[in-house]
């Protein structure tokens, strides 16, 4: 039964109900990098928390569209903003594990990733970060326009600050 109400449950009420009431607060974070990228969808969604001791978030490599290119940025990033693509209102913020692994499509396809495409940069999540103090959701919305829908970008924490 648990199933079948996560089934039905929206992408912006999942990640409302994952928001963890005593997260750590986000703060400080000038010298910080963000990859800012979508959860597409609920598949999208149950795919990064499949396993809840160790999530996995995933952004497109290379120069497809919806990709990043391999920058000392994207290497060595120390936060991910993941938003409902749909509703940028809906978000979550996590400090992500130092290392990350690149995947080719038969490791996503194994992982259980619908329809792969080329290679993916898994970033693994460690603790969810809280951003009262900081309007993300005004950020995301004036820096992704609906034409970048989707399009993940890497920025720093000063530039995140610098908009809000």
């Amino acid at each position: 039964m648990e199933k079948e109400e996560t089934a039905c449950a929206t992408l912006s009420d999942l990640i409302d109900t994952k928001k963890e009431a005593e997260a750590e607060c986000l703060t400080d974070i000038d010298d910080s990098v963000f990859i800012i990228g979508c959860i597409k969808d609920t598949d999208h969604f149950n795919w990064i928390f499949r396993n809840e001791e160790q999530p996995y978030y995933n952004i497109r490599q290379g120069h497809r569209h919806g990709a990043l290119l391999r920058t000392p940025e994207v290497k060595h990033a120390n936060y991910a903003i993941m938003y409902n693509v749909d509703d940028k209102e809906h978000f979550l913020v996590y400090r992500l594990k130092m290392q990350h692994y690149i995947w080719d499509e038969d490791k996503m396809s194994a992982s259980g990733y619908k329809n792969p495409t080329g290679k993916y940069y898994i970033y693994l999540l460690d603790r969810q970060m809280n951003t009262d103090k900081l309007d993300i959701s005004k950020f995301i919305n004036c820096r992704i326009s609906e034409n970048d829908k989707g399009q993940p970008i890497c920025v720093s924490g000063e530039e995140i600050r610098s908009l809000i």
